[in-house]
């Protein structure tokens, strides 16, 4: 064990100046997750799966090329703007920058700095010292003022993505963000052009950016001032990727999200850039130079890490059984198939993931409670468990995972009951046509649901839906879209009546993002609900374990009730790994085979790639 794995793990001493009780806090979290987790992995250990054969000699050994099969592409490498997991799954090999993270035993711990923060008594200051020596990919030092940039960018007013609510903590930020809004609104009425309206803005970030709440103190030191305590900026606000000032921070805040830097980055982790095909690869290189991230972990011992884009998943799963890529999610349906090939371990493990049924709550179809109520009884969720995920996962009744500690067993269910659904709906008003399908004042109960092309599972849900909605009166029509068409113009522009997607959630149970009504583009299907949004801004101030746990099933009790979603699974993730990778591959709910890519290494004899042996 490195010097820096026994200063991740450890309680800061009294003399570093940390407020321990707001410390404490985070190292219970952990422990708590610590022993969920260690439980899950031992299910997803004693799954099925095959250990490697054993090769005379085999010792780590550089080199060889890994390759990776995604059923959607990228849509950018700038990690301010990552909304997707096919992005994310490849930022996190090329920065693993973040100030905190979370490590494989799922505790939190230092990531670029060296330490935990030094806090204030009253909790609202905090400082940061970054470890010396780490530089970006082109040479260039990792500094304090990297930080700055990154988190100033989220406030940009310029800026579009989808985490500016993460920084709600931050001194000023509340007032600064009413002044947004209210520019906003008086350019919307005309009262000012776009040109006032830039200017507007920009002298209120200008006037934010003076108040010093993200501050470099030297190089290596950072300081973050609160306005009020909040409970998530350890564990979530501080665990985001950092970008390169150096190179972007002459760039407008309107043309960062599409400067040449999103399609070709320069970051700090394990693996360097290489080259992105759209719709066909994306290939990064071992950094041979990476001093180790997270627990102090060595350079990349592969040459190279390519995710091959296969947009259907037969079709990846023929790339799996032809040893053309190392890595990929098998279908519950081939479980057993796959399970049986000497050349793939299979792994089976719960995850912090749902698959729902988004209904868009702008829609005057959906307005109606007892509506969305018998939609819900109409779904047959069980068979769907039976047979589509032959029983690799559970119903889903509510936001959440069975495998997080702030999970609540006891929400209202609505099971299949077509009976109860055609009664619902008689009491919300709607009755048969001539043809069979409901109507009221003249307006056929007749909807579009959308999903992404080459998602199987959800392909196969969707027909599902369609068959039981069909039995009790409402017709649906679906439509199957590219992934990177249906993340922009579906979701991120609430472009939809229904959708089938699914959400992958993160250790913390901060939810704003996606329920509050101010959470941002995540919202997609534009719910509001004023007892949830006071829960979650409480959750984000409160750093009391059960108080958190207490304060998230109540919002998800509520969740349940009112069904903005038609919850419909919480899936396990089902990995396949080839034989010919070595090393440790610990899979857990926040981890796939992948997530320690660095860490893994290919026998010389067997870097026959990119074309498999």
């Amino acid at each position: 064990m490195t010097e820096r794995d026994r200063n991740a793990g450890k309680i800061p001493e009294e003399g570093d100046r940390v407020a321990m009780k707001g410390l404490a806090r985070y190292r219970l979290l952990a422990a708590t997750l610590v022993v969920l987790l260690a439980g899950l992995s031992v299910l997803a250990a004693g799954c099925p799966r095959r250990a490697p054969e054993e090769d005379p000699g085999a010792e780590v050994t550089a080199g060889g090329i890994m390759i990776r099969g995604s059923i959607a592409d990228a849509q950018t490498m700038n990690p301010i703007y990552v909304a997707d997991t096919a992005s994310g799954d490849i930022t996190h090999h090329l920065f693993q920058n973040s100030l905190m993270a979370w490590n494989r035993e799922v505790e939190l711990v230092p990531n670029a700095a060296e330490s935990f923060p030094e806090v204030s008594a009253d909790e609202l200051i905090y400082t940061f010292r970054l470890r010396p020596g780490q530089t970006w990919h082109d040479g260039q030092p990792f500094t304090s003022h990297d930080v700055v940039f990154t988190y100033e960018s989220f406030m940009n007013p310029f800026y579009t993505g989808p985490r500016r609510a993460d920084m709600a903590m931050f001194l000023g930020y509340k007032a600064y963000v009413g002044e947004l809004a209210a520019a906003k609104r008086a350019l919307d009425a005309k009262e000012i052009d776009q040109e006032a309206h830039d200017r507007r803005v920009t002298e209120a970030f200008e006037a934010w950016r003076a108040l010093g709440a993200v501050r470099a103190l030297d190089d290596l030191t950072v300081r973050f001032i609160l306005e009020t305590p909040m409970a998530i900026f350890l564990t979530r606000t501080a665990g985001y990727h950092i970008i390169p000032r150096h190179i972007l921070g002459e760039v407008h805040g309107r043309d960062v999200k599409d400067h040449g830097f999103s399609r070709n980055p320069v970051g700090s982790g394990p693996f360097r850039w290489k080259e992105w095909l759209p719709d066909q690869h994306i290939a990064l290189v071992g950094n041979a130079d990476w001093e180790g991230g997270r627990d102090g972990k060595p350079p990349a011992h592969s040459d190279e890490l390519v995710t091959r884009v296969i947009p259907d998943q037969k079709t990846l799963e023929i790339a799996l059984e032809a040893k053309e890529i190392d890595f990929g999610g098998v279908t519950p349906e081939e479980y057993e198939r796959f399970k049986a090939m000497p050349h793939l371990r299979l792994m089976s493990t719960p995850t912090f993931a749902y698959t729902y049924l988004g209904l868009n709550l702008a829609n005057p179809l959906f307005q109606d409670v007892r509506v969305r109520h018998a939609i819900s009884h109409a779904i047959n969720k069980e068979v769907m468990v039976d047979e589509l995920l032959m029983g690799h996962g559970t119903v889903a009744w509510t936001h959440g995972s069975p495998a997080r500690w702030d999970y609540n067993p006891d929400v209202r269910t609505f099971p299949f009951d077509a009976a109860r659904a055609k009664s619902l709906l008689a009491e919300a008003g709607w009755t048969p046509g001539a043809d069979g399908i409901l109507q009221r004042d003249g307006v056929r109960f007749s909807f579009l649901l959308q999903t992404n092309l080459g998602n199987r599972m959800r392909e196969q849900a969707a027909v599902v839906i369609q068959s039981n909605l069909k039995d009790v009166g409402i017709e649906v029509e679906i439509k199957l879209v590219e992934w990177a068409t249906f993340v922009s113009d579906v979701l991120l522009a609430k472009n939809f009546e229904t959708v089938i997607v699914g959400w992958s959630l993160g250790v913390d149970p901060d939810a704003f993002s996606i329920w509050h009504t101010e959470g941002g583009p995540f919202n997609f299907v534009s719910y509001s609900n004023a007892r949830v949004d006071e829960l979650l801004e409480e959750g984000r101030r409160v750093g009391d374990i059960d108080r958190r746990r207490e304060i998230y099933q109540e919002m998800q009790a509520i969740l349940a009730e009112d069904q903005p979603y038609v919850f419909l699974f919480y899936p396990n993730a089902i990995h396949a790994v080839g034989n010919r990778i070595r090393g440790e591959i610990k899979v857990s709910p926040i981890a796939s085979p992948l997530f320690y890519a660095e860490d893994l290494w290919i026998p010389a004899a067997l870097q026959a790639g990119p074309h498999l042996n």
